[in-house]
């Protein structure tokens, strides 16, 4: 009689953990929204010019930001110096950020530009969850 009930303690206690490993890989929350496309204060820049964009948001969770890009792109992507993501606080609201335009030499100028932003967060041990969003078209001349 008890090894019976040591068998079914232990399975329930396997199962309800393999339960819950799949609610955490499949836990999707709606961290933020960021209205794209972001407005820029130009529409035709520099090249060594700052840029500044603005962004509309709503945050609806606080998870740990793993990484952080901003990628300038016209067909290729060049990726645009470091910077610290925004600490937003939850709710909507609206900030302005600013980034340097940096380019390779031999660029195409002749193309239309725009930044983009993706931000991955770690929502738990097993899952990362990444939000992509995206600047107006501009211009960049010498």
């Amino acid at each position: 009689m008890k090894k019976s009930y040591l068998s079914g303690a232990t399975l329930l206690i396997a199962m309800s953990t393999m339960v819950y490993f799949l609610y955490l890989l499949a836990y999707n929350p709606k961290i933020i929204e960021i209205d794209s496309p972001m407005k820029v204060d130009k529409k035709v820049y520099k090249i060594g010019d700052t840029l500044f964009y603005t962004q509309k948001y709503c945050k609806y969770k606080n998870f740990k930001i793993i990484d952080f890009e901003r990628t300038l792109v016209d067909g290729y992507s060049f990726s645009l110096p470091e910077a610290k993501p925004a600490t937003l606080p939850l709710g909507c609201g609206e900030t302005t950020r600013d980034v340097q335009i940096v380019l390779p030499n031999g660029v195409n100028l002749e193309e239309d530009f725009r930044i983009i932003i993706t931000i991955t967060y770690q929502v738990n041990p097993f899952k990362t969850q990444t939000v992509q969003f995206y600047s107006d078209k501009f211009k960049i001349i010498k």
